[in-house]
């Protein structure tokens, strides 16, 4: 798993959670993986999943969830915000 988790004493925000479930939605997942990997509830995977599928960023195929061209998208705009906003953080 070469997910980019915080420590789990590090409160994750819900973009933080999403950008988590379409790094891991790179190959085709069942949830249980999903929940797995990323160590989140079943109440909570059904969530986010839920708002990924409704903006487009990830698909389901056969009960298996794969994070979109729109999503692959989002991931790298997520990345780039998170490295200018660290940028900004370590200047101030």
């Amino acid at each position: 798993m070469d997910l980019c988790i915080r420590s789990l004493k590090e409160k994750r925000n819900s973009y933080d959670i999403m950008d988590n479930i379409l790094k891991d939605c790179k190959t085709k997942k069942i949830i249980t993986n999903i929940m797995s990997d990323i160590g989140i509830s079943y109440p909570s995977a059904k969530k986010y999943l839920g708002l990924l599928l409704d903006f487009g960023l990830v698909e389901k195929i056969a009960h298996k969830y794969v994070a979109s061209n729109k999503g692959e998208h989002f991931l790298e705009v997520y990345i780039e915000l998170n490295k200018l906003l660290e940028t900004k953080k370590a200047v101030t």
